[in-house]
């Protein structure tokens, strides 16, 4: 039996905004000032969103499984690591800025572009180390009831406008089944208002067309709102 993934609407709200970024970063024209402050901001909100999440992840998973493994997490202690690799990005974005040399200025495009490539590969194996090993010892010591109960505090120290949010990214790393399936359990589990506002900001954030499927395949369950 599939058992619950914690890192799951965390995981798949980073690997969203991380690859939306990546896109968008690959296709930017930094001569182009809007393009630039576009993209710019954006890796910004990404670096804070995933300090974000490795904070949280230091002060509440961590240590379940330290109570449970003692001397088995050091290489989970990732935080101050995330810092180094995202200080190096945001280093070369500052500096970028404050240049005025044409030179300079093309060469930092250059660093700031790798520095990011190296960024995602951290990321992204860093996500997939958790998956693999954390989840693990996490399903050897708790159960599915716990580990939702621990996702839910976690997700009750966000404010509704980052939860909705949140919501959105994270649904851009679902195909339509997951997306009705999340939606039908955040139906039950969530009071009438709250889950409308949710369903109607998820609705106006999808194409017309991926709404449409995923509003069907809700009422072929006898679940849509």
């Amino acid at each position: 039996m599939r058992r619950f993934n914690l890192f799951k609407s965390s995981h798949s709200t980073l690997r969203s905004q991380l690859f939306e970024t990546m896109q968008t970063l690959q296709f930017a024209n930094f001569n182009h000032h809007g393009e630039r402050e576009e993209v710019f901001n954006m890796i910004e909100d990404l670096v804070l969103a995933i300090n974000r999440h490795a904070e949280q992840e230091a002060n509440f998973i961590i240590p379940l499984v330290a109570n449970a493994f003692p001397g088995v997490t050091g290489p989970f202690n990732r935080e101050d690591h995330v810092w180094t690799v995202a200080d190096r990005l945001v280093h070369r974005i500052s500096f970028y800025e404050q240049t005025g040399s044409p030179r300079v200025k093309r060469l930092t495009e250059i660093a700031i572009r790798n520095a990011f490539l190296r960024f995602v590969d951290y990321v992204l194996a860093g996500m997939q180390q958790q998956e693999e090993q954390l989840n693990t010892l996490l399903w050897a010591e708790y159960t599915d009831e716990e580990l939702r109960n621990i996702q839910n505090r976690l997700e009750n120290q966000q404010t509704i406008s980052e939860w909705l949010n949140n919501s959105i990214w994270m649904v851009r790393d679902m195909d339509t089944e997951e997306i009705a399936k999340w939606l039908m359990s955040m139906q039950l589990s969530l009071p009438t208002q709250m889950y409308e506002m949710l369903e109607d900001h998820i609705a106006s954030h999808l194409p017309f067309l991926r709404w449409e499927q995923v509003a069907n395949r809700m009422m072929a369950r006898g679940m849509v709102a």
